[in-house]
């Protein structure tokens, strides 16, 4: 399967005044070493978690943050968007670059403005340091357009395996 590879600049500080409507609320989650997983965590989320923290703990390097919005009533997980530091699976990376991803919504809840809010948040926490990439399918028209609001651009195509990605198999 093909993903598109897009790339910001963080060095590019934008303003984003984006508001979070008061039937949601944003936690900023870390993995420590009891809790390895937020509360109310899905199994396909554990899943993922598993795999993005105690891989990169193995190999010494600095985990991953999850910006997670959470119903302000019953605190369940209505998006998730993990950010990683550079890691083996992208090797056109450089020491202070970002990866977000994977990211998701509740469809029930898409077409909110939920993703704008978090990705501007992540955006406002991580400027100034180095470049931050975002990989998705080429049918994903609403995450590509996300992307290019806040000044992503197509930087090129990987080609996904197995066990992960290759390097960029098409560069623009």
């Amino acid at each position: 399967m093909t993903h598109i590879l897009l790339k910001r600049a963080l060095k590019s500080i934008m303003n984003y005044e984006i508001t979070l409507s008061s039937d949601y609320r944003l936690e900023i989650w870390k993995p420590r070493l009891f809790q390895a997983m937020p509360t109310n965590c899905s199994l396909r989320m554990f899943i993922v978690l598993y795999i993005s923290f105690f891989i990169p703990i193995l190999l010494g390097r600095d985990s991953y943050i999850i910006f997670i919005i959470r119903d302000a009533l019953d605190f369940s997980i209505k998006h998730y968007s993990f950010v990683l530091p550079k890691y083996w699976k992208y090797p056109f990376m450089k020491e202070n670059d970002f990866y977000i991803g994977p990211v998701w919504t509740d469809i029930a809840i898409r077409k909110q403005g939920i993703a704008s809010y978090v990705l501007s948040e992540i955006l406002k926490r991580y400027s100034g340091e180095g470049d931050i990439y975002w990989l998705t399918t080429k049918e994903n028209y609403a995450s590509i357009s996300l992307c290019k609001k806040f000044g992503f651009f197509e930087i090129g195509q990987v080609h996904c395996f197995l066990f992960g990605y290759s390097c960029l198999a098409k560069t623009i």
